[in-house]
């Protein structure tokens, strides 16, 4: 079976979270037999040369500078490229994600060509109406959702987005959740270190965890924290990296560095206000490494499969949340083991990239 990928960015070029599902899904095919080919718009600076990654074919649309937000000129200029894309790989399915500009094209295309087509929700806000009008303006807006309706499957992350895309929309989707390969032969090989990964933006409050390591100077715990500077006060940061003992900013790095914190670590800290369903929580997971969360819990999988924290109403201050739940999983081996366990298994059975890629079997 051939099937073509349809995203605005190769993960390898720029990484993001649609990008690395992306990523899986085509390695997990390709793994399976299928032709995968991955059409994605070329920006010469970061482009990879190869036309073939991993076993991955990739095609080119290329950028036009300065249209970032035209899109009716954009999509004029795209459409050859994606038409002759798919002319030339004669997919049996197209999967969209990210970039759903790109779905007006993909479905008008789709009756001469004869492909299933699935597209994928990438975020809690595309399952209502104010943020496809507020993006694209009514007229892009109503295009892009009439395409989305004409699709074979749609993809929902999380049940919330399921209720959502169907009371606001009218859309009838199925819930997947993001997955990852999942490591096998590792064993609980966990320490005293405590791990924040992220964009340093405000939504994502990182000024908590350094609060939190702050407050727990005094213990032998060790904090790291993740993700590189953007709309955040820089200085503050370094500040801290230079003042506490057991607090390292190490920056950004790349995905193996970040997998070899989060094998060693007892917990990943979140502190977003929302998030969607998070890579990270599924990264860290997997390694079975608990999730301590102030607020983010998609589809409450947290509380009900202890895969870590997140407080109930509000019921205290979050620093004493933080605190009281790092002290617990740092200073109870057997607790640390048992959410080990429950995060591997949770990790295994729902969160596995060979059981994702079922969508495909359209």
């Amino acid at each position: 079976m051939k099937i073509l990928f349809v995203l605005n960015n190769f993960f390898f070029e720029k990484k993001g979270g649609a990008e690395l599902q992306a990523y899986y899904l085509a390695k997990e095919l390709i793994h399976r037999g299928h032709e995968v080919y991955y059409l994605r718009e070329y920006r010469k600076k970061i482009a990879l040369e190869e036309s073939s990654f991993e076993g991955i074919k990739l095609l080119k649309v290329y950028s036009v500078k300065g249209l970032r937000r035209n899109y009716s000129i954009k999509n004029f200029i795209r459409t050859p490229f994606v038409k002759r894309a798919i002319n030339e790989v004669k997919p049996d399915i197209i999967y969209s994600r990210s970039d759903d500009t790109y779905m007006p094209i993909i479905s008008d295309l789709k009756s001469k060509f004869k492909y299933k087509l699935i597209w994928a929700c990438s975020l809690d806000d595309k399952t209502g109406l104010n943020y496809w009008v507020n993006n694209y303006g009514k007229r892009l807006a109503g295009k892009i959702l009439k395409s989305i309706r004409k699709a074979d499957l749609v993809v929902l992350q999380t049940q919330f987005q399921k209720d959502q895309i169907k009371e606001n929309l009218n859309i009838e989707g199925v819930v997947q959740y993001n997955a990852h390969p999942v490591p096998v032969g590792i064993t609980y090989q966990k320490e005293d270190l405590i791990v924040w990964v992220g964009r340093l933006i405000e939504r994502k409050r990182p000024e908590i965890f350094l609060e939190l390591a702050k407050k727990l100077s005094d213990t032998n715990i060790s904090f790291v924290m993740i993700g590189g500077v953007q709309d955040y006060n820089a200085q503050k940061i370094y500040k801290y990296h230079q003042s506490l003992k057991d607090f390292t900013y190490a920056g950004e790095l790349e995905n193996d560095e970040v997998s070899a914190l989060l094998i060693r670590s007892k917990a990943l800290v979140n502190t977003s206000t929302s998030e969607g369903f998070s890579n990270t929580f599924i990264e860290a997971w997997k390694y079975g490494t608990p999730v301590i969360s102030t607020g983010v819990d998609p589809d409450n999988l947290i509380q009900n499969h202890k895969l870590g924290f997140k407080p109930k109403n509000n019921e205290k201050p979050l620093i004493q949340f933080l605190e009281e739940k790092v002290l617990a999983i740092c200073e109870d081996e057997e607790l640390s083991k048992q959410l080990y366990k429950s995060c591997r298994t949770f990790s295994e059975t729902q969160l596995n990239i060979k059981n994702a890629a079922g969508i495909f079997s359209l």
